[in-house]
């Protein structure tokens, strides 16, 4: 058995030496809950990696806490991520215990391995009193459960940060073959979330549809969340140094194609979850090689690291799709795991790239804003009606889309017509600068978002100033 242990670098105080501390401001401190962190890459830990870099120019500064990378499957394992991550900030990994009997429970999940060493070294750390707050950033939400048990230890508030629902009374689809075990996390999963989120002081999700049901399930409660500024809905951000890491901004103009194949990529999770987004780019592939066959034969989509482990069951299910609707020469799956720098050198290196959505109208592709920065010609495919979906239609100069409704059909016309577009912008080479346009959704702008919602829950809470349909942006 072994014990946790911490991995600090000590960041520099940056403060003036000439100026007193009792005449300084006094700086807030945040520890980040990650299930991973560098070199391993997973989407859900890039809103910690992007705060840690802006988020101590808002007065924050920042300590990470994350399960080591022996904890991690190796496909995760970035060798090439160095210069990725915010240099100084210190990193606090816990150390695995217990690895025999998990072992004999066949039990390989991160969450669960990893649950206890985190308490411990969390316990730890917030003991030392250097903490104002702590946020949990991951898509693993049984993690959130850690905010609880330190609150009642040490009486430091946590936000909890929603990527994905938690607790489904139904699910629409499974995306594990091990059923038996999914239904039995489903089953503790709505007293675990009701724990972690009734004694949550602030809330932040990537889509105002999470607030709402966590709004309409918990505000009977009263918890202090639904209190006004203590609850908001923040999208995945860009990151601009990931862009100049690759040379995105230096790389030279490209030649203008007037005959030749443009190709699209796609970089992410396939399977069961994009079904439907990749049947409607299908349906609109066909609608469009019937009507302009010379212009759809020259379009290659290509769709990588769809799945992380070439063996998944879910392996070339996209393929299929594509060859069910006689498009098979224009989507090709390249199932198996790319490294995040990988997967930013495809971006870069393509002639135009594809958002997928998910079949759940409240979902916003983590990759949405990135894409868009990279300033090349964009087609979405996403779920009517969803924010991105919504985001796109108000800003229909940032990228083409096509959407589906709940029974996967799409408007073939307008298909048709929205690929034709694409074609013109793919045929021109055009690049566009759009740092201006989507500042309010780069990684300052987030970071200072965050630190307001913060700062919210540090103060007392407004009792007359709810705020929480205003905050979660509820409709009537």
């Amino acid at each position: 058995m072994t014990v946790e242990s911490t991995t600090i670098e000590t960041a520099p105080s940056g403060r003036d030496s000439a100026v007193s501390a009792s005449a300084a401001p006094r700086r807030r401190r945040v520890l980040i809950v990650v299930g991973c962190y560098e070199p391993c890459m997973l989407a859900d830990m890039h809103r910690a990696r992007m705060l840690a870099f802006d988020l101590p120019k808002c007065g924050w500064d920042v300590e990470i806490l994350a399960p080591e990378q022996a904890f991690q499957a190796a496909n995760i394992v970035d060798q090439d991520s160095a210069g990725l991550f915010a240099p100084n900030v210190p990193v606090h990994y816990a150390r695995r215990s217990f690895d025999a009997l998990f072992r004999r429970l066949t039990v390989r999940s991160v969450v669960w391995r990893a649950w206890w060493p985190m308490y411990r070294l969390g316990a730890s750390l917030l003991s030392s009193g250097r903490f104002d707050l702590v946020y949990i950033s991951t898509a693993q939400p049984q993690f959130f459960c850690l905010g609880p048990m330190w609150k009642r230890r040490y009486d430091i508030p946590y936000v909890l940060d929603f990527h994905d629902p938690w607790y489904r009374p139904q699910v629409a689809y499974e995306t594990s073959t091990r059923a038996w075990r999914a239904k039995v996390v489903r089953k503790i999963n709505g007293p675990l979330e009701q724990l972690a989120v009734c004694g949550a002081a602030g809330l932040v999700a990537v889509s105002p549809h999470y607030l709402n049901t966590l709004t309409d399930r918990y505000a009977r409660r009263q918890p202090a969340w639904l209190h006004s500024g203590r609850n908001k809905a923040i999208p995945f951000a860009a990151l601009e140094h990931d862009l100049a890491a690759v040379g995105v901004w230096s790389a030279p103009a490209p030649p203008v194609k007037q005959d030749a194949t443009f190709r699209l990529v796609h970089i992410g999770g396939g399977g069961n979850v994009r079904r439907d987004a990749v049947m409607a780019l299908c349906q609109s592939l066909r609608a469009f090689r019937a009507a302009k066959p010379e212009l759809a034969n020259r379009l290659r989509f290509e769709l990588h690291a769809t799945t992380r482990d070439p063996e998944d069951p879910y392996a070339g299910m996209l393929a299929e799709i594509a060859r069910r609707y006689d498009v098979g020469d224009l989507v090709v799956e390249f199932p198996g795991a790319v490294t995040y720098r990988r997967s930013l050198e495809l971006a870069r290196d393509a002639d135009g790239l594809l958002i997928l959505g998910v079949d759940d109208v409240a979902y916003t592709p983590s990759k949405l804003f990135s894409y868009l920065l990279f300033g090349k010609p964009v087609l979405a495919s996403l779920r009517q009606y969803s924010p991105a979906s919504s985001y796109l239609r108000e800003h229909p100069e940032l990228a083409s889309q096509v959407d589906f409704g709940t029974d996967g059909a799409i408007d073939a016309p307008a298909a048709v017509a929205t690929l034709d577009t694409l074609c013109d912008a793919l045929r021109s080479g055009q690049r566009h600068d759009r740092r201006t346009a989507l500042a309010e959704h780069l990684s300052p702008a987030m970071a200072a978002a965050h630190a307001r919602l913060f700062e919210r829950c540090l103060s007392r809470p407004d009792v007359s100033a709810p705020g929480a349909a205003e905050a979660a942006g509820r409709s009537a």
